[in-house]
């Protein structure tokens, strides 16, 4: 699967456009995408580049997830652990 990953900076300076010219959209939801999408395998790579170490995507299901982050002493909370799934799906 491939996914439209947009850069924070890119949404910081969106955001900020939008704080000082409000539109007439008002409020609600604005969605951003990116120029292209990518896979995760294509994102670990780019980072990889980027701290010029190898970085190789593993997919994992959500309950191998949780217990590798726990694992690793991140607390989750029950609300994470509930909604994060919704928004994989």
């Amino acid at each position: 699967a491939r996914y439209p990953f947009v850069a924070t900076k890119d949404i910081a300076s969106i955001v900020r456009d939008l704080l000082e010219a409000p539109t007439s959209q008002g409020r609600g939801v604005f969605e951003f995408q990116g120029q292209s999408d990518y896979s995760f395998a294509e994102v670990a790579t780019e980072i990889g580049k980027g701290i010029e170490r190898a970085v190789e995507h593993v997919a994992a299901s959500f309950e191998a997830a949780i217990e590798a982050m726990t694992g690793m002493g991140l607390q989750i909370s029950q609300s994470a652990r509930e909604s994060f799934p919704l928004a994989v799906s």
